[in-house]
């Protein structure tokens, strides 16, 4: 028996003029089995009865502009494609170790696995040490770049890692490398593992009273000046040698037990989450999350967000932006957006305000062209309303927006 939706097809398509030959090379590429493809035609049209000459000839002229259509779409579908649509990104340096004030200089490789070309990449890379962000720049690249030098300077000595993330379209991609910074003898900074100049490193019996060395060694600094807020070797001075367990705080005295001041709200110097919970409550700085006794000053990277959205890097705001729609709507996250006074940031947060509620309204508060219009294409491409189409400005990207739109019509077509 014929398959009804077959039939019904090949007479609908073939009363507006595609002939049956036409029809049957198109159901035979789109599948169907050839046996099944000719009972369909059969059951359709048991006799044919000749068309007039002039009909033949305006049926064949529709029949060749079908499917002269049929191919280009076929072709457009397949060039445009998502699965053709992907990259690669790797970060990598010849250094492994530089000098305190030097620049480490990496270069970051695009390569283009799918068929699409020359579209924008926003790259984001971030100098990160213990695992909290130092410094956060972006750049945005095209698909083509294929190698890009870039260059980053760290502040402190020690391990770090570079950080690089791609964003195109909906997708994302991540590479890093690690690299280390050596202290640099004479520089008059005491460092991590510095030398003895820098760190000041006196030896007692050299005949020279240095700073620090007063209270340790007699034999180099024998002068005892009382009120000078040092205790030499010797010295009765009350003002300068307190006497830890007198219950009395004496200036500059650093005896806990009568110097305490566990349970002020101020986590001292001398206090931690082991000796004073009360005024130290034990946090864990980098988490990206500013608890308890963590604030501005101890915990800057975490606690940014007492500061609000506007002191956030790209990261954080894309991060931040989703759990805000979800618990508070899209409303309360693009006010906050308004808030970023740095453009780039500001339209990374309208397009993840879209993105997380699937509205396209927050895509006209992108200030830079190419990516509000990157916007209504992720937003058309992932809920298949194609009018947001007429809203783009550049040309190949409106068309290829619209050849999408038409995709989905020919395919909802045959659902």
């Amino acid at each position: 028996m014929a398959n009804p939706q077959l039939v019904n097809y090949i007479q609908t398509y073939h009363s507006q003029g595609y002939s049956i030959q036409t029809l049957r090379d198109f159901l035979i590429n789109e599948g169907y089995p050839v046996n099944e493809v000719e009972d369909a035609i059969k059951a359709a049209y048991k006799t044919h009865t000749p068309l007039p000459k002039n009909k033949i000839i305006i049926i064949s002229s529709l029949v060749i502009l079908a499917v002269v259509v049929i191919a280009l779409v076929f072709v457009m579908l397949n060039y445009f494609g998502e699965e053709t649509v992907a990259l690669d990104i790797a970060a990598y340096s010849d250094l492994t170790q530089i000098n305190k004030g030097e620049t480490i200089d990496f270069t970051v490789t695009i390569t283009n696995l799918g068929e699409r070309n020359d579209f924008p990449v926003n790259v984001v890379y971030a100098l990160v040490k213990d695992n909290v962000e130092e410094f956060t720049t972006q750049r945005t690249l095209n698909s083509e770049s294929r190698s890009t030098p870039l260059s980053l300077t760290p502040n402190e000595v020690g391990f770090y890692q570079v950080r690089v993330r791609s964003y195109y379209f909906e997708e994302s991609r991540e590479s890093s490398f690690s690299f280390e910074v050596l202290p640099v003898c004479g520089d008059g900074d005491c460092d991590e593992n510095d030398c003895n100049a820098d760190c000041r490193m006196f030896v007692c019996g050299d005949g020279v009273c240095e700073d620090g060395e007063a209270a340790s060694c007699a034999q180099d600094c024998t002068t005892d000046s009382c009120g000078d807020n040092i205790c030499q070797a010797g010295e009765t001075c009350p003002e300068d040698c307190y006497e830890c367990g007198d219950g009395v705080c004496e200036p500059n005295e650093d005896c806990e037990q009568d110097c305490t001041t566990c349970g002020n709200g101020v986590c001292d110097v001398s206090e931690d989450f082991l000796n004073c919970d009360v005024d130290c409550p034990h946090s864990n700085c980098g988490n990206n999350a500013c608890e308890s006794g963590e604030n501005t000053v101890n915990c800057p990277d975490d606690c940014r967000y007492d500061q609000g959205i506007a002191a956030m890097t790209e990261y954080q705001v894309i991060n931040y932006i989703p759990e805000q729609v979800a618990s508070k709507g899209a409303v309360s996250a693009a006010r906050e957006c308004d808030l970023i006074p740095t453009i780039s940031i500001k339209d990374t947060c309208f397009f993840w305000v879209m993105k997380s509620s699937n509205s396209s309204s927050y895509c006209q508060f992108i200030e830079t062209p190419n990516k509000k219009d990157d916007c209504y294409v992720s937003y058309a491409y992932n809920t298949d309303d194609y009018a947001v189409c007429t809203s783009i400005t550049d040309r190949y990207k409106r068309e290829t927006c619209e050849l999408l739109g038409k995709n989905y019509e020919v395919e909802s077509s045959y659902t």
